[in-house]
């Protein structure tokens, strides 16, 4: 059991530290924006703040995390 995390390919590995309440922020208004529909993924302190919460579960557990590339991927 790990993580695998698409940083890499959404928004680079330039991941900066975001504050909860601004990734709450981004949140809602992503989810405001498409409600009930599918998205893709691609604001970046949302996705810097979600990878941060997988390190420190993954730390607190033990668990590896994979930082995937996506070179060759369709997305």
């Amino acid at each position: 059991m790990g993580f695998k995390s698409i940083v890499c390919y959404r928004t680079g590995l330039d991941v900066q530290p975001v504050a909860f309440e601004v990734a709450a922020s981004h949140f809602y208004k992503l989810k405001q924006q498409f409600n009930n529909q599918l998205l893709r993924l691609v604001d970046k302190p949302l996705i810097d703040f979600l990878l941060q919460q997988a390190l420190l579960i993954a730390a607190k557990y033990k668990l590896p995390l994979q930082l995937h590339t996506g070179f060759g991927d369709p997305d």
